[in-house]
């Protein structure tokens, strides 16, 4: 099976872009290469204006979950709801973002079960207001849905996901820094989250996005003092299931490593 190389740039809000490089053995990058074992993908897609934006879908209250009119301004003490990144439904016909967790049938299954485990996370339930945020830690279509010929755009190519997330979630400037975890972090401290729940895709992989971020959190808000702008602390980081988009009744909150 031949190796393949994916090269691409990825821009952050700064303007500066990245040079982003990663290899893969699986077949699903062979409809994409240009030259040999090569497969370069488009600039274009990775600019900071195809970001998907987090955004607030509703809001918890006195242990209530109300739908509200979705907004990207974040109140302080948010509740996160972690997905991973956008997949087709979260941009236009001409690759604009909408959001994040457009799809019909995810939004409906969130809505639906979300409730129940916000409950079960021990959500705060006095009678403020929190916003509960929908969150991509990578905010670019990693499953480069849209540079796929028609035929494969069917369901997830969970392969080039999983190469094109990683490759960005691991990559280190010329300083040794993570840029893009780094970013993810920023965001969420921005929120002052009061809750934060990993529904990243991945299963009990090792290398999958939920133990990488769910390693990325704890290292961050577990090991060192928060600042004055976390109220909640220690901040919970509770890990669920499954991703919002396969919600049903048997999904759960899972016991943090020092509960089991």
């Amino acid at each position: 099976m031949p190796k393949y190389t994916i090269s691409f740039n990825a821009e952050l809000p700064s303007g500066i872009s990245h040079p982003i490089q990663a290899t893969s053995k699986s077949s699903q990058w062979a409809d994409l290469q240009a030259n040999g074992a090569t497969v370069n993908l488009p600039d274009e897609h990775f600019k900071h204006s195809k970001r998907v934006p987090d955004e607030v879908r509703c809001v918890w209250q006195s242990g209530q979950l109300r739908k509200v009119p979705r907004t990207r301004v974040v109140r302080n003490g948010a509740i996160v709801v972690l997905l991973e990144s956008p997949h087709a439904h979260e941009y236009s016909e001409q690759f604009e973002p909408i959001g994040p967790l457009k799809n019909p049938t995810s939004e409906a299954r969130l809505l639906c079960f979300l409730h129940r485990l916000l409950s079960d996370a021990e959500s705060p339930d006095d009678e403020e207001e929190r916003d509960v945020v929908l969150c991509n830690p990578i905010q670019w279509q990693t499953s480069i849905f849209r540079l796929l010929p028609p035929c494969k755009q069917v369901g997830l190519q969970d392969a080039i996901r999983n190469t094109v997330w990683k490759a960005l979630w691991t990559y280190k400037n010329q300083h040794g820094q993570f840029v893009f975890q780094r970013e993810f972090i920023d965001r969420l401290t921005r929120y002052g989250p009061c809750l934060i729940l990993n529904a990243c895709t991945g299963g009990t992989s090792k290398n999958g996005p939920k133990k990488l971020v769910q390693e990325l959190l704890t290292a961050t808000f577990r090991r060192h003092p928060l600042p004055r702008i976390f109220r909640r602390q220690p901040l919970p980081l509770r890990m669920v299931s499954a991703h919002p988009s396969a919600w049903n009744s048997n999904t759960k909150i899972e016991p943090e490593p020092d509960e089991t």
